[in-house]
């Protein structure tokens, strides 16, 4: 289990520098709602204008940027909020990363990171949640006597960090009504997503149709069979690095009889040979008068939901299909995969 070292928050020096600097700020009035990544939707209201600062923190999957925005309100009082992000991973070659990702492990990861860091000491912690995601609110204290509380939250399907710090004078200041309404301010997109607005992507030339929530990238790949070459439509979306939906479409050609079932066991067969899986359970489905399958595969490194259909037409079979990997199964049953995977029509 991969113990998130790259979730850690690395609270820079400016922790031990902004409490001595001479800015003699009040709180002014008008609080800015401000957003920490520009297109992020993760927003955080200031009481003054902070200063932006992007910096690149080495992780375990690469290089990954973390995004602040630091307020120093006068010589005794600092508000944060950053967001970090994973890199992208190739998804093709991402299993070997799926399945290692544990929320709370994370969650504890980024406490005991803001301590170590800041050389502070942990002295009260809470479970949180906010629009589904989990999160921690901390209390440290500094040996300099100043004290410092956080809340992270963190969403396991876009793997993002979401974080915002008081750094204050006395732990009175730290419950009080500014630090409140700067920390629960922290807004973010909910988990809770709808395909109403999702679009239409077409292929086959229009025989396979799925809904996306943003365009998805289009692949077609060639495949020897003894059947001659294949080539193989693809549309796939990378959601997170742990999280994916796909779908594809494959015109096999003219054959004397062919049979639809022994098809459709091929196909759950060659997706487990293919992703290095083992078939957790399989059910007959059909759509439209066409017969398919929905499985669902595990592998040592991450899940697999699919639908398989194969219509049998005159000049060849043509076989749909939709994917969805992520890196555990409630994320393959939520609301959104549901809509993507319900969305496919031919």
């Amino acid at each position: 289990m991969c113990n998130f070292k790259c979730f850690k928050i690395l609270l820079f020096s400016c922790l031990f520098t902004l409490v001595s600097t001479q800015m003699l700020q009040a709180f002014q009035s008008d609080w800015q709602v401000l957003e920490v990544k520009e297109g992020s939707d993760f927003e955080v209201e200031f009481p003054q204008e902070p200063k932006r600062q992007n910096s690149e923190v080495d992780s375990e999957l690469g290089p990954m940027t973390m995004n602040m925005l630091i307020a120093e309100i006068d010589k005794d009082f600092v508000v944060i909020a950053s967001m970090n992000s994973f890199p992208p991973v190739n998804l093709w070659n991402a299993w070997e990363v799926f399945g290692q990702y544990d929320v709370d492990e994370g969650l504890e990861g980024a406490t005991r990171g803001a301590a170590e860091n800041s050389g502070s000491k942990i002295i009260e912690k809470t479970a949180i949640e906010k629009f589904g995601n989990p999160g921690r609110d901390i209390l440290m204290k500094h040996p300099a006597g100043f004290t410092m509380r956080a809340r992270f939250f963190i969403n396991d399907e876009s793997m993002e960090l979401y974080q915002a710090v008081v750094v204050a004078p006395d732990r009175e200041s730290a419950f009080g009504e500014d630090s409140e309404r700067f920390l629960n301010s922290m807004n973010f997109p909910e988990r809770n997503s709808t395909s109403a607005d999702w679009e239409e992507f077409q292929l086959g030339e229009g025989k396979l149709v799925v809904k996306f929530p943003t365009k998805p990238k289009r692949i077609v790949q060639t495949s020897s069979t003894p059947a001659g070459d294949l080539n193989i439509e693809i549309h796939q979306l990378e959601i997170s690095p742990t999280y994916a939906i796909i779908s594809s479409f494959t015109k096999y050609p003219a054959v004397g009889e062919y049979d639809v079932d022994a098809g459709l066991d091929g196909a759950v067969r060659g997706a487990a040979e293919n992703s290095n899986s083992t078939i957790q359970s399989t059910q007959d489905i059909s759509k439209n008068g066409i017969k398919g399958r929905e499985t669902y595969f595990e592998s040592p490194a991450g899940l697999m939901r699919a639908r398989f259909y194969i219509a049998d037409k005159k000049d060849g079979p043509e076989i749909y299909q939709t994917i969805v990997v992520a890196s555990k199964k409630s994320i393959l049953d939520n609301d959104e995969t549901t809509a993507f995977l319900n969305s496919m029509n031919f």
